[in-house]
């Protein structure tokens, strides 16, 4: 579990972010929404251990994490950005990169890209899928509407 406690943040002096106490139980999967500069991206980056906050603690299951945490630790945390970035190349050169970067070897790279490939395709299927249900209940209640229509005009 990921937890904030405390925690104020600035940025050239200005409060950013003023939290008490935060928490992200393990499997957890959050939304941050709020309007432009509440603190989301701060949040998101303090959550993931990519800053430090300016006052406070973050704990890692119980523990205070250190001001520069060991990667070992960053590497179990991780965040996708809205605009994420691509080197260019290949997604699987990519894949290949950060995996390289983490000393993973060749073998188990190709297994864990393997793996991120099947988990893609599962879940294109799925969106595949949910866009044809939702394309028929979009058509289903634009008919009842036509139906309703009608019978109220007659």
């Amino acid at each position: 579990m990921l937890e904030l406690r405390g925690v104020r943040h600035r940025y050239e002096g200005r409060v950013v972010l003023d939290l008490e106490q935060f928490s992200v139980p393990r499997t957890a999967a959050v939304a941050v929404v709020g309007h432009n500069g509440a603190g989301k991206s701060t949040l998101l980056r303090l959550l993931a251990l990519l800053e430090a906050p300016t006052e406070g603690q973050v704990f890692w299951n119980g523990t205070a994490v250190p001001r520069r945490p060991a990667a070992s630790l960053r590497r179990r945390v991780t965040l996708v950005e809205q605009r994420p970035v691509l080197f260019r190349g290949t997604v699987r050169e990519n894949l290949e990169y950060g995996l390289r970067v983490r000393e993973i070897g060749q073998a188990a790279a190709n297994g864990i890209i393997a793996d991120v490939v099947e988990i893609s395709i599962r879940a294109a299927n799925r969106n595949i899928e949910r866009c044809a249900r939702c394309q028929a209940q979009d058509r289903r209640e634009a008919q009842l509407a036509e139906n309703l229509w009608r019978v109220e005009s007659s």
